[in-house]
């Protein structure tokens, strides 16, 4: 049976937040809870994505395996403690634009109703910023950096060639020489650091659309736990993209809108 908290975190609002830009007041929109007013680092909106797992275009066996992840790492509790692990896990989500990352996210944020924290990490100047907006987060909440290889320079270290200046350790910064910017070093400690503990229940997610370029460090287990390759359609993910768009009825329908039967073995070996 559910717990009391289960049955009203489902009938609550979920929101969507993204950091506001220069620390600016957050804007408030809806149901929206009055404490989130004024000076807040991070601006709400409702949350009503409809990317569910039963219309995302995967193929259905990796789908299963991320859905009995998810629902291993919620009802872990017990688990975390046990180990002594702080309550989190990390997604990457890596693969060629337009292949349903952000889709992914939605349905993972749908499935276990968690809200998402959408954090533009260019809007960030300095690892103590990262970590005052990671210190607002809420638990039971889904925490994300697109395309992290686009918002601060995470080269590979060990493939990356350093410029003259890199004996400063103040070139070690990410982004250049300039002293009010995000290090990979606080980057890290965002996801794996003891302030990665200061919630429980959460998860991060960083996709990409260029895996080779991030440092293996950002990638290990512990801080990306699972990584999931986004690819072009197969076929069984096709078949799920079909019946989303045609409904129950996929093969009259194509055979209708697209002059074909579905039957592409039987329509081969005619040309034979």
């Amino acid at each position: 049976m559910d717990s009391a908290a289960d049955i009203r975190r489902r009938s609550q609002e979920r929101l969507l937040y993204t950091n506001a830009r220069g620390g600016a007041g957050a804007v408030v929109v809806g149901a929206v809870d009055a404490a989130h007013r004024g000076g807040h680092p991070w601006e709400p909106v409702p949350f009503k994505h409809p990317s569910t797992f039963d219309t995302l275009a995967l193929d259905p066996r990796r789908k299963a395996e991320i859905m009995a992840d998810l629902r291993d790492f919620a009802e872990g509790r017990d688990f975390y403690s046990k180990t002594g692990r702080a309550w989190k896990r990390g997604y990457l989500l890596y693969g060629p634009p337009g292949t349903g990352k952000s889709s992914m996210i939605a349905a993972m944020a749908n499935f276990l109703r968690y809200d998402v924290y959408d954090l533009e990490l260019a809007e960030v100047h300095t690892n103590s910023e990262l970590r005052k907006l990671l210190m607002k987060t809420t638990s039971k909440s889904i925490i994300v950096i697109e395309d992290i290889d686009c918002s601060v320079n995470l080269a590979n270290r060990g493939t990356a060639k350093r410029p003259p200046a890199a004996a400063d350790p103040a070139a070690d910064m990410i982004g250049g020489d300039d002293a009010r910017t995000v290090t990979l070093s606080g980057l890290l400690n965002f996801t794996d650091g003891l302030w990665s503990c200061c919630g429980s229940e959460r998860i991060f997610v960083f996709t990409t659309n260029h895996v080779e370029k991030l440092d293996p460090a950002l990638l290990r287990s512990g801080r990306m736990d699972v990584h999931v390759f986004m690819s072009y359609c197969t076929f069984p993910a096709l078949r799920i993209l079909m019946k989303n768009y045609l409904g129950s009825t996929t093969r009259a329908r194509a055979k209708r809108r697209m002059g074909c039967g579905g039957n592409w073995r039987r329509r081969s070996a005619r040309r034979r």
